[in-house]
């Protein structure tokens, strides 16, 4: 069951996710096994800190799985529910606390955990996270240096896809259509809802911006179903908002249009106004009006 959990996991079906550790979790408290029950516990709160589950909850969660690994004195995973706390922190905008914490979890994991490694490098290099103060693109870049040399598909393509983040922050259109239509590509192959879903957002971004509303809008139709299955209800809102937008423009211009024609419809010519003859006018009245 963990291993179907960690499939949805990674191709963000978070609620899938949440209902196979929520049963392993029913199951295990049956049987007295802490230690499985303190990563059940774990599970759920990752889960829920991605579904946006109110901060409460989620610590009420992790509080539960450090009280069971604390007193079997498991560090490397008290260490874990702590990296979710400051990943939560991040989540709800204390920068100045998140920040700290996860470069401190960075370090105590480097060179012994690879996959928190990645989790924290993950946190640090997406700069969207992080749009109030002035970040530094390098934790993307050793994001993304860590990724490949660890061999994590998906790690390499969220760099590529938080490098064009940065991108577009600077203005760089071009550069960021690029890295995106990469990532794209790689996140479409392995079937990642959350972040296809992502970088149809952003294309479908510049795409308005650079006049082009009708393929704007395509991305965006196609990614609003992808944020459904990852559970992004914010995200899909967000959706809502643009296709509102374009539907809203399509009115308007359709609307000018009508107007326009009625317009020259209505409109009397300046020049030629045909003239019906009377037969009774004779010929050199005749002539005189056509002069």
């Amino acid at each position: 069951m963990n291993l179907q959990a960690e499939v949805h996991m990674l191709k963000s079906e978070y609620v899938k996710a949440r209902s196979i550790h929520t049963q392993i979790l029913n199951q295990v408290s049956d049987k007295h096994n802490l230690i499985s029950q303190g990563y059940a516990l774990f599970n759920i709160a990752e889960i829920d800190l991605k579904l946006g589950t109110a901060a409460s909850e989620v610590e009420e969660t992790l509080a539960r799985a450090m009280a069971i690994f604390s007193a079997k004195k498991c560090r490397g995973e008290v260490s874990m529910c702590e990296t979710i706390q400051a990943d939560l922190r991040l989540r709800e905008g204390n920068l100045s606390v998140a920040g700290p914490a996860l470069q401190e979890h960075l370090r105590w994991y480097w060179g012994k955990r690879t996959e928190m490694v990645a989790y924290c490098l993950g946190c640090l290099g997406d700069v969207s996270r992080w749009h109030h103060i002035d970040w530094p693109q390098s934790w993307t870049v050793l994001f993304l240096v860590h990724g490949l040399s660890s061999k994590n598909k998906l790690a390499v393509y969220k760099a590529l896809q938080f490098l064009a983040d940065s991108f577009l922050a600077e203005g760089d259109q071009v550069t960021a259509t690029g890295l995106y239509n990469v990532a794209l590509d790689a996140f479409t192959q392995m079937d990642v809802h959350r972040s296809r879903a992502e970088c149809m957002l952003s294309l479908g971004d510049i795409t308005k911006e650079n006049r082009n509303p009708e393929k704007a809008e395509e991305l965006w139709k196609t990614a609003q179903p992808l944020f459904e299955l990852s559970s992004q209800m914010k995200k899909v809102a967000l959706v809502d908002e643009r296709l509102s937008q374009i539907a809203q423009e399509k009115s308007k211009k359709e609307i000018d249009m009508t107007l326009h024609i009625k317009l020259q419809d209505s409109s009397l010519p300046e020049s030629g106004i045909l003239i019906a003859e009377d037969p009774a006018q004779n010929e050199d009245t005749k002539i005189s009006i056509a002069i």
